[in-house]
């Protein structure tokens, strides 16, 4: 998941049988023709500006996908139910294509100044829309290229400048990505045990681990899950090297990303 691509500039999850847009990237084509919206959902998409429309309900999200990038200058037709349709009432809009620069997908911090046990305190809020890596930078061989993991730990290595009492790594709008990057960014902060684990119909079990040593567990770390989202959050009052503890959920949901 390179951070540019050639499409329409949108973020998808799957909700039921239909795909949803979650948001959609700045400065994309999809924002710059107002036709779309967040919660609208697409049922259709249809090649050039006369090509036959493919319903599209069921679909999974990466095949969907295939269908909406493409060369920019081109155009693609979506059928959509508009989140404010009545009777479901679908309607067909027409995009071309473009460039889609998705900086604003890459993981950004603020720091928040909150009350906590009846005094003041800061609170470090980082926000990581996907899980990212950029394979063309990666591929030819330059050092400086961009991930999510190492976008993380460079903004977690400018906590350690500062007297923030804790840390929420917030996945809310996460829309998933490469999982990979999501194992070695977990990483980040759970000392020992996999991370993934899946079980075949064999009854085989694969686990996945970090291959990254943990820097940055905190006493506490809570993960805490909404609809279609996930975030976690991390409390202490140093950011340091330390046991994690991980308090799951029984809820499982998931969310990927389409452009």
């Amino acid at each position: 998941m390179s951070q540019s691509l050639e499409g329409i500039g949108v973020q998808l999850r799957t909700e039921n049988e239909y795909t949803v847009v979650v948001r959609l990237v700045k400065g994309g084509p999809a924002e710059k023709s107002k036709q779309l919206k967040p919660s609208d959902r697409i049922v259709g998409v249809g090649q050039g500006p006369d090509g036959e429309i493919v319903s599209i309900v069921g679909w999974r999200i990466d095949e969907l996908v295939k269908l909406i990038r493409g060369p920019k200058k081109t155009i693609v037709r979506l059928e959509i139910i508009p989140n404010d349709a009545v009777d479901d009432q679908t309607k067909i809009i027409s995009l071309e294509r473009s460039a889609v620069k998705l900086e604003e997908q890459t993981a950004k911090m603020e720091i928040i100044k909150v009350e906590r046990q009846g005094r003041p305190s800061q609170i470090a809020v980082i926000d990581l829309p996907a899980f990212y890596l950029d394979y063309k930078a990666l591929h030819s061989g330059d050092r400086s290229y961009r991930s999510s993991t190492r976008d993380v730990k460079k903004l977690l290595r400018e906590l350690t400048q500062t007297n923030v009492e804790g840390l929420v790594i917030d996945l809310r709008n996460n829309s998933g990505g490469l999982l990979p990057e999501a194992i070695e960014l977990t990483g980040l902060f759970i000392e020992q045990g996999p991370i993934v684990q899946v079980r075949g119909a064999d009854g085989n079990m694969c686990r996945c681990h970090s291959g990254l040593r943990p820097r940055y567990c905190h006493r506490t770390t809570h993960f805490r899950k909404g609809h279609g989202s996930v975030h976690v959050e991390t409390e202490s009052r140093t950011i340091e090297s330390n046991r994690g503890q991980v308090l799951p959920h029984q809820r499982r949901e998931h969310a990927v990303q389409g452009h």
